[in-house]
C-alpha cells in the first residue's frame, strides 16, 4: 500500500501500527506529540484518511508526477493547505476543502486537530472508473470544475455531502469499517459535489503569503512563551512596518481566535492547573496568570470553564478522589 501512494520515510518518533492489504496505521507518541492516521485504501487509486492527532504536521508521501484531487474535511481543530504559488488557507471547522495536490502540503496550526482527508489519483479513476461510473461521477468534470491550478477551493458542505461525510464518519467510528459502505458513502460524498457553487466559495481571498504566515506565527510564539506579559501586537508589528489591524488579522485566519482571546486561554489553563494541583490562595493563582485584581481574575476564569476558582479547586479535587 506504501508503494500505492508513493515514497514515504517514517521519521524518528513515527511508526506504522498496523498493515494489511488495504489498511495501515501511522501513530506517533512521542512527548507531547500524538497522532493516529489511519489509512484505507477505498477502491484503486482513492485512499481515505482518519486523522486524530495533537502536533502541528504528518509525514508528507512523495506523489511524484501524478495527479492528485485532495479533499478535507475538518471537524475539529483547523487545517492549514500550503501551496509555493498561492500561500497558505486554513478550513476551519465544518468546512470542506477541495485542492490539487501538487506542490501541497498541510499543516495544523492549533496543534490539535480531527478531521478527514480523500486522496484521488485522477488518472487511475478516469481510467477505470469503476464504481464511481456507476454514480454517474466524472473525475475529469471534476478536476476542470473545481481543481483550480494552485487553489484551494473551501466551501460550505451541501446538504448530500453533510449527510455523506456523517456517514463516513459514522462508519471509520466502528471496530471494523464495513468497506462497501464506506465505498458507498465516498460515491455519495463525490456525487454530492455537483450541488457545489465554486463561485460561491471563498477561493483567494482567505490565502496568506508565506511572509503573512510567519508574522502571525512569530506572535503566536511570543504569546506562547509568556501569555501573562504585555501583548507583543504593536513590538512585533512596529518592528516589521505593518499595521497592528494587518497583524491581529493574519493571527485570526491562521489560529481561528485573536491575540487577546488566545493569550487569555492560556492564562486560565495555567490558573486551572495550579488551582487543582496546588493549595495556593486564589490571590496568589491570580498573580500568576497576570491578573493583579482577584475578582477580575475571577470572572475571567468563570467565563472560561463556568465555574468561579474555588468550584473549580473543590470539584477537581473530588474528581481526583474517584
Amino acid at each position: 500500500m506504501i508503494d500505492y501512494v508513493g515514497e514515504f520515510a517514517i521519521p524518528e518518533g513515527w511508526a506504522i501500527e498496523a498493515e494489511e492489504d488495504d489498511l495501515w496505521v501511522l501513530c506517533c507518541a512521542d512527548g507531547d506529540r500524538y497522532a493516529h492516521v489511519a489509512y484505507y485504501s477505498v477502491v484503486p487509486g482513492v485512499l481515505l484518511l482518519d486523522i486524530d492527532l495533537k502536533c502541528h504536521r504528518l509525514p508528507q508521501f512523495e506523489l511524484g508526477r501524478r495527479t492528485f484531487m485532495t479533499v478535507n474535511w475538518c471537524t475539529q481543530g483547523r487545517c492549514e493547505a500550503s501551496s509555493p504559488q498561492r500561500g497558505s488557507t486554513v478550513v476551519d471547522e465544518g468546512l470542506l476543502c477541495i485542492s490539487s495536490s501538487v506542490a501541497r502540503t498541510c499543516s495544523y496550526p492549533t496543534g490539535s486537530y480531527r478531521g478527514y482527508e480523500l486522496v484521488v489519483e485522477l488518472d487511475k479513476v478516469m481510467e477505470e472508473p469503476g464504481v464511481f461510473g456507476q454514480f454517474g461521477i466524472r473525475f475529469g468534470d471534476l478536476e476542470k470544475r473545481l481543481c483550480r491550478p494552485a487553489y484551494a477551493l473551501t466551501v460550505e458542505p451541501p446538504e448530500a455531502c453533510r449527510h455523506a461525510m456523517q456517514a463516513i464518519a459514522d462508519i471509520l467510528d466502528t471496530k471494523r469499517p464495513d468497506r462497501n459502505a464506506m465505498r458507498a458513502a465516498v460515491c455519495l460524498l463525490f456525487a454530492g459535489f455537483a450541488n457545489i457553487d465554486p463561485a460561491r466559495s471563498r477561493v483567494s481571498s482567505s490565502y496568506l503569503q508565506k511572509s503573512q504566515r510567519e508574522l502571525a506565527q512569530m506572535l503566536h510564539d511570543a504569546i506562547l512563551e509568556d501569555p501573562t506579559a504585555p501583548s507583543p501586537v504593536s513590538r512585533i508589528a512596529n518592528a516589521h512596518g505593518i499595521s497592528e489591524a494587518s497583524l491581529r488579522g493574519y493571527f485570526v485566519r491562521i489560529y481561528g481566535t485573536a491575540p487577546t482571546a488566545f493569550a487569555r486561554g492560556l492564562a486560565m489553563g495555567r490558573a486551572a492547573k495550579l488551582l487543582a494541583n496546588t493549595d495556593e490562595p486564589v490571590g496568589d493563582v491570580a498573580l500568576s496568570c497576570g491578573y493583579v485584581n482577584p475578582s477580575k481574575f475571577s470572572a475571567a476564569f468563570k467565563k472560561e470553564f463556568d465555574v468561579n476558582p474555588l468550584e473549580y479547586r473543590r470539584r477537581s479535587r473530588l474528581e481526583s478522589r474517584g
